[in-house]
């Protein structure tokens, strides 16, 4: 070794991120290519001059002189020459060369920070994973970071997927995303979803059938349709819309919050006149408080603990734009912090320009409030105090503090995003995350520097508010704490005392009626006692009553535990109604039995049962029978494997219900909420109103109703509303029970809410689902669910595209897929683009009537109504361009019997796939055993017959044959003058027959 001269060797070291594969080279070496080294010295050198050139990586020598690295590394450096040298001094330098070569790999995988990656190279080498696929592995990803065309690399090796982990995590350490999709490994610079649609192996795909009957006569309608159409031309309006009527919708919500602009103008009159408004609405104010009704509200607010923060709250939203408060539940702030805003301005002679917008997370909390709010204040709610839901609403003129859902607020940003006229807006409850409030917050935040004058003040019930302070740059915050409601706590001892009621062996019985003399007799002499009855009795006896009446200690004494004691109970109930204010008394019993027999002991009671004085309510966690009868009155509903549709008989019932006035009835026999229904009518109206006003429908209700009831349609209409929400419904049979399987694009394999109608059904007769919304718990599921055919989906889904052979079509970007003979391609592509032209024209011209065009939806409704779903699904068909499909290339083997081909699995899948997209019906196989015990097959399609070479087995027979079939359709090997494509005649001829 000290004869050795000087190595010119280089080392180039490259971070984990950014290795490509670590290469050290030696010009001077001669056998490094003989023994071991990963490439030839021309080759290291050009992969090493192109990495300094694409990274700039400084070079280190052998000595780790360099100053360019860290010195970490230079001293790792030296550390791995010094242990070389060593080891090549005690064994030599017959192989120097070797060791050296074997040195250069370890010491390329080994640099590394705080050596992760020489530990990972050297567990690797020690067996757990083959270094060559890991240097592999290594130069794929980084060519990947450094190919800004490349996003992924994509494998379907086994050993990948065995060895995934360790790829995985070579793969982090660069900075890259990995997952592994079924047989499908991903290695990716953006972050990877669960589920890849395009990865899916079982990814379903339709093959339609349609019955010839049916396209006959859709064809004859759609044909009488294109000739009257070629014949007539309907001339349509240049004015599609009146501004007028477009806008008429959206100028009624705007008019909602619509001001009087007092800020808009600057003339003396305008100025005099807000003067006036704001004079009249403090001298207004100042009368209510100096009232006698108005001090006792003032007493009660002030007691409140938000009241005590009154002035430093509004300070600080006199001096910040925006203020984050923070208060318990309890503590008022919900009801007085919108009033003292309301108040300062009244005060201070702005009322009349002042306009402030509080938001609630529910409808119900901003009716509530706005009604309390304007109690407070002494006035009828819709004055200066209003509120605005969804569909329904409360204000006037001189409303300044509107109370509205999130949802309203939003809507008025869309007409106004710069919310003009507005000075306040409180946002209420915002620990309560959801879209509406998230998105409101982020459009809020944009618009404060458009409005400086603007002041935000956002409220929440817990203390965890940093969050939000430190969104809106450091917004201060105000806490306030909670009330604490004065609670006492009555014993037993103390009811007794309090009423003077007697407890006796025989009151504590708690059955009644017919047998109660017999139980009296049974049961009170009885002296057996229970473990809680002695309990009791030790306790007595070491408490201390001489507080309490003799007649209190005697009735302690005869006290039961074991008895419920429903005498006690009415008579206390009795007691509370005769001697109390009037209130709510929640009482606590175990089991449905004692809650029921309660019930019917207090109804037979002259006060408690009066109900003109007290309500009995009862309720229970689980109602086993009420259940029951709900989900027996839902099945009444529940028909035609659709959601949407049991709603709409249930609004049917209800409305003819509600001509004889008993909607109420109705509601309560069926477990359905009156309140949901009213609403359900309130968006029908206005719904109605929308489509009067853009001219679309007339007045004439019995023409707008003509299919109405077409449950078909009705599913059409539903598709076209929610798509893309399109789940596919594959069957199964397993030990002979009907099942079926659910997926999407987005999530794969979901499962239904368990309140669906779909979900009790085993077998669903149609083979795709729209839904209105999912839902993830521990897995993903669907609600509100209605069944549609392929033909709704074709017709009323998305946009539709050609794949590349003749009747395959694609949806929602290539996830669905549609495989059909090219006849009935043809038809659906025709009709879906007339009948979107026709949709179209009645947008663009409100008074064309449609009557002019009963052909073209006489076409589709036979469509949707008589599709009887015949397809099937079928997985793995891959979609082969037609210029590829004659062409072979010309090998022996030109055709495999056992190898996978562009089809399927075999020859056999492949020459169905080829006949099936050819139009033609799938083949048939006839296999006969010859003498020799040998089989042989022929396969029969299209009225011919080919036979195939004598096999050991039927399967590789059948194979065969189908191979040999192949052969003729493609040509097989033959070229020049002889080769003759059978396959392109058939297509041909196909065409030609359609």
């Amino acid at each position: 070794m000290k004869d050795r001269p000087p190595s010119s060797c280089c080392a180039v070291y490259i971070p984990p991120h950014h290795r490509f594969r670590s290469v050290v080279f030696s010009p001077n070496s001669s056998n490094s290519s003989k023994n071991g080294a990963d490439f030839p010295t021309s080759a290291a050198s050009v992969i090493h001059s192109k990495l300094l050139d694409r990274q700039n990586i400084p070079v280190l020598n052998a000595k780790g002189t360099a100053a360019p690295p860290p010195l970490s590394y230079l001293q790792h450096d030296e550390k791995q020459q010094q242990r070389q040298r060593t080891y090549n001094s005690n064994n030599g330098n017959k192989n120097s060369n070797n060791q050296s070569s074997q040195y250069n790999s370890a010491y390329c995988h080994g640099i590394s920070k705080n050596g992760s990656d020489r530990q990972m190279d050297l567990s690797l080498q020690s067996g757990t994973f083959g270094e060559a696929n890991v240097d592999e592995w290594k130069r794929k990803l980084v060519i990947l970071l450094h190919d800004d065309g490349k996003q992924e690399l994509v494998s379907r090796e086994k050993k990948d997927r065995r060895y995934f982990e360790q790829i995985a995590a070579l793969a982090s350490r660069m900075g890259l995303y990995s997952h592994l999709y079924s047989k499908v490994a991903v290695f990716s610079k953006a972050p990877l979803p669960n589920y890849r649609f395009d990865l899916d192996d079982k990814r379903p795909q339709r093959e339609v059938n349609l019955n010839f009957g049916l396209l006959k006569r859709v064809d004859a309608h759609l044909g009488e349709y294109l000739s009257k159409k070629s014949r007539t031309k309907e001339s349509f309006s240049d004015n599609c819309f009146s501004k007028s009527s477009s806008n008429s919708s959206i100028v009624t919500d705007e008019g909602l919050f619509e001001q009087p602009e007092p800020m808009a103008s600057n003339t003396a009159i305008m100025e005099k006149i807000l003067w006036r408004r704001s004079l009249q609405l403090h001298a207004q104010q100042q009368a209510w408080q100096e009232s006698l009704e108005g001090r006792g509200i003032l007493e009660f607010r002030q007691s409140l603990p938000a009241y005590k923060e009154k002035d430093a709250i509004l300070t600080a939203i006199l001096q910040n734009q925006v203020l984050i408060i923070s208060g318990e539940t309890g503590c008022g702030k919900t009801t007085q912090i919108p009033q003292f805003i309301l108040e300062s301005e009244i005060d201070f002679v702005r009322g009349a320009v002042c306009n402030i917008i509080c938001t609630q997370p529910r409808r119900i909390s901003a009716m509530s409030v706005s009604e309390r709010v304007a109690s407070e204040r002494g006035e009828k709610l819709g004055e200066s105090v209003g509120y605005k839901v969804r569909l329904e609403g409360m204000r006037g003129k001189e409303t300044r503090l509107l109370f509205c859902t999130t949802g309203i607020l939003l809507r008025r940003l869309l007409i106004d995003r710069n919310l003009k006229g507005v000075t306040h807006i409180i946002v209420d409850e915002i620990h309560e995350r959801g879209i509406n409030e998230d998105f409101l917050l982020i459009v809020l935040k944009d618009l404060l520097p458009r409005r400086p004058e603007l002041k935000l003040i956002l409220m929440s019930a817990s203390l965890d508010a940093e969050l939000f302070s430190s969104y809106f740059g450091g917004a201060p915050l105000i806490h306030i704490p909670g009330f604490t409601h004065p609670v006492r706590i009555h014993f037993l001892e103390n009811i007794l005392e309090m009423m003077g009621y007697r407890l006796t062996p025989y009151n504590q019985i708690d059955d009644y009626g017919q047998e109660r003399m017999w139980k009296m007799s049974k049961q009170a002499p009885r002296k057996r006692k229970s473990q809680i009855a002695s309990a009791v009795e030790d306790a007595l006896r070491a408490a201390d009553f001489k507080d309490f009446s003799p007649q209190t200690w005697e009735s302690l004494s005869c006290w039961n535990p074991d008895c419920i004691g429903f005498n006690l109970i009415e008579y206390l109930l009795s007691y509370i109604c005769e001697n109390e204010r009037p209130g709510a008394v929640l009482v606590f019993v175990t089991g449905w039995d004692d809650i029921s027999s309660l019930k019917d002991k207090l109804q037979s009671h002259p006060i408690l049962g009066d109900p003109n004085r007290v309500s009995l309510l009862t309720c229970h966690g689980f109602l086993a029978s009420s259940e029951q009868l709900a989900e027996t009155a839902k099945l009444q509903f529940s028909r035609d494997y659709s959601d949407h549709l049991a709603l709409v008989r249930a609004y049917e019932g209800w409305k003819e219900a509600e001509k004889d006035l008993a909607g109420y009835d109705y509601c309560w026999k069926n477990f359905l909420s009156a309140q949901s229904m009213k609403a359900i009518d309130s968006l029908r109206v206005e719904f109605l109103s929308l489509l009067k006003g853009t001219g679309l429908i007339d007045g004439n209700a019995t023409s707008c109703n003509t299919w109405s009831y077409d449950q078909h349609l009705i599913r059409a209409i539903i598709c076209y509303g929610l798509y893309p929400g399109i789940c596919s419904v594959v069957p199964h049979v397993q030990h002979n029970e009907k099942s079926f399987s659910l997926k999407t694009m987005e999530d794969g394999p979901v499962l239904l809410y368990s309140n669906s109608v779909n979900a009790r059904e085993s077998r669903i007769p149609y083979p795709w689902l729209v839904f209105n919304e999912k839902i993830k718990v521990n897995s993903i599921f669907l609600r509100d669910s209605t069944a549609v055919s392929d033909s709704v989906l074709l017709l009323f889904g998305g946009s539709i595209s050609r794949g590349n052979v003749d009747g395959h079509l694609k949806m929602l970007g290539g996830y669905l897929e549609f495989f059909m003979q090219p006849a009935i391609a043809e038809k659906f592509q025709s009709l879906r683009r007339e009948f979107d032209e026709l949709i179209q024209n009645k947008l663009l011209n409100p008074q064309m009537v449609l009557h002019f065009h009963h052909e073209l939806i006489s076409a589709v409704r036979l469509l949707v109504s008589e599709d009887q779903c015949d397809g099937r699904f079928v997985f793995g068909r891959q979609d082969l361009k037609p210029s590829t499909m004659p062409v072979m290339p010309p090998q022996p083997t030109l055709v495999s019997r056992t190898e996978s081909g562009p089809g399927g699995d075999n020859s056999k899948s492949q020459l169905q796939t080829l006949l099936t997209r050819a139009g033609y019906a799938a083949p048939t196989y006839k296999t006969k055993q010859l003498k020799n015990n040998q089989f042989r097959a022929t396969v029969e399609f299209n009225g011919m017959q080919i036979m195939g070479q004598p096999w050991n087995n039927k399967k590789s027979a059948e194979k065969d044959a189908a191979a040999e079939a192949l052969k003729w359709l493609i040509g097989g090997t033959k070229t020049g003058h002889d080769y003759f494509n059978h396959m392109s005649m058939l297509l041909k001829k196909s065409k030609r027959d359609h």
